[in-house]
């Protein structure tokens, strides 16, 4: 007992010592650290204490001022941004007040001078003078029909709404089509148009190709006294050329730029005043930059003009394009032809057959496709020509009509469809069928020499 009470008083008195030695300890360390003091410990702390939160403060004041020059930079990126955006506006709204200031005088010139003509017809008795002035109604209307197109195709081009869509085809078909489609216009002006077979692939949008080829090949026909317009393309440097080439007026080579311009049209005696804005190289230009397409101009004033353009060639070889087919001037009968007229317009089925009557056709009217079986049926024989609209009633539509009609008389009925809506959905619903197609209204000429041309070509297959 005596020993562990010894070994207990020795842990005690041990205690005691490590508790007076870590008072003494911990009440120095306060006196060091009170800032008022001065010994050499605690100005050591000090300092350091000091320079850290210097550190820190420096840290926190460099990072604060990096933002504050990056907040900065960007509000003058924004400002830069919208000062250029205000004057891309401004320009804008400039060009837009020009644009509807040119197109409210273009399209009111033929809409004025149409009333005349029909006042005029309303007070005139004289054949002679009655067949003139429908003449000019019907070219002021035509103006005007253009004029509209044109500006849609603008409005859809400008608001990035006509989508892109690149795809390899054969150039081939594609300018024998075009020129089926404006070979009637042509022998009506008394220009020969023709193309040179090609196998030759691309890829690029067909629409949009489609659509500059046929602005070239109409600027080209408006532009053109005498002669002709001939369609081609050529190699150049893994890529593809298309030329539109004409023996026209020619253009002075300090227009070669401009004539891409809206609204510039050339200032020449031959041109037919009053046919459209000026806007459809413009429209070339413009769907070209859509495509990522190089379009280039030479001509000589009095010796013609090559239009081209330059898309992407791809190597696999398709079918040679077939020739166009021959044509009828448009002095050719249209007499005692039988005509199926395809229309569920009451009014506009009436005018039609009116006109397609005043030519010496016999109409036969119907407004889907059954009636117009029962009236072919009732006929006894198949018409000559299918001329219908592509909206029918309900599901109804004219390419099923033709369809049908071609079933039924065991023949292929040349046809042609006419619908409001100049979609390309429609086009190609029409080349499926192997039927023409044209946009409403119809100028009456137009669709005359079409119809010439679609009977031609029957005529001279036989």
């Amino acid at each position: 007992m005596t020993t562990e009470a010894g070994r207990l008083a020795a842990l005690e008195e041990e205690v005691r010592r490590l508790r007076e030695i870590n008072k003494v300890l911990i009440g120095r360390v306060e006196r060091e650290m009170d800032p008022a003091a001065s010994s050499a410990f605690s100005l050591f702390y000090n300092t350091v204490t000091v320079d850290s939160n210097v550190t820190h403060r420096t840290t926190t004041l460099t990072n604060l001022a990096r933002r504050l020059m990056q907040e900065i930079g960007e509000r003058k990126e924004a400002e830069t941004a919208l000062l250029e955006a205000k004057a891309a506006a401004e320009q804008a709204n400039e060009s837009k007040t020009n644009f509807l200031a040119a197109i409210s005088h273009d399209l009111r010139q033929p809409l004025h001078a149409a009333r005349l003509f029909l006042a005029e017809a309303a007070e005139t008795t004289a054949p002679a003078r009655v067949r003139a002035l429908r003449s000019q109604i019907e070219f002021a209307l035509d103006a005007m029909d253009d004029m509209l197109e044109s500006l849609l195709d603008m409005s859809r081009m400008d608001a990035g709404s006509w989508r892109i869509d690149p795809e390899s085809f054969a150039l081939g078909p594609l300018l024998a089509r075009l020129t089926d489609e404006f070979q009637p216009e042509a022998v009506a002006a008394g220009l020969r148009l023709r193309h040179v077979a090609t196998r030759a692939m691309v890829h690029t949008d067909r629409r949009l190709l489609e659509r500059i080829v046929r602005n070239l090949i109409g600027n080209a026909l408006r532009y053109t006294v005498s002669g002709g317009i001939v369609l081609g393309a050529r190699r150049r440097n893994g890529a593809l050329r298309i030329d539109v080439v004409d023996t026209g007026i020619g253009i002075p080579r300090e227009q070669w730029q401009i004539i891409f311009q809206e609204f510039h049209q050339l200032a020449v005696p031959t041109r037919q005043h009053g046919k459209g804005l000026g806007l459809g190289l413009a429209i070339v230009d413009r769907a070209a930059r859509l495509i990522g397409a190089q379009i280039d101009v030479f001509s000589e004033p009095g010796r013609g003009s090559r239009f081209s353009i330059t898309v992407p060639r791809v190597e696999h070889v398709g079918q040679p394009a077939s020739a166009a087919g021959p044509v009828l001037s448009d002095a050719a009968a249209l007499e005692r032809r039988i005509v199926l007229l395809v229309e569920d317009d009451a009014a506009a089925r009436a005018g039609m057959a009116s006109l397609l009557r005043s030519w010496q056709c016999d109409v036969l009217e119907a407004d889907g496709t059954g009636q117009a079986l029962a009236r072919v049926a009732a006929q006894g024989r198949g018409p000559d020509v299918i001329i219908a609209d592509f909206q029918l009633h309900g599901t109804d539509c004219g390419t099923t009509t033709v369809r049908a009609v071609r079933t039924h008389t065991a023949r292929d009925v040349p046809a042609l469809i006419v619908s409001g809506d100049q979609s390309q959905g429609l086009r190609a619903a029409a080349r499926e069928t192997g039927a023409m197609f044209l946009v409403k209204p119809v100028p009456p000429s137009k669709l005359r020499a079409t119809l010439n041309y679609l009977l031609s070509k029957v005529d001279s297959s036989q």
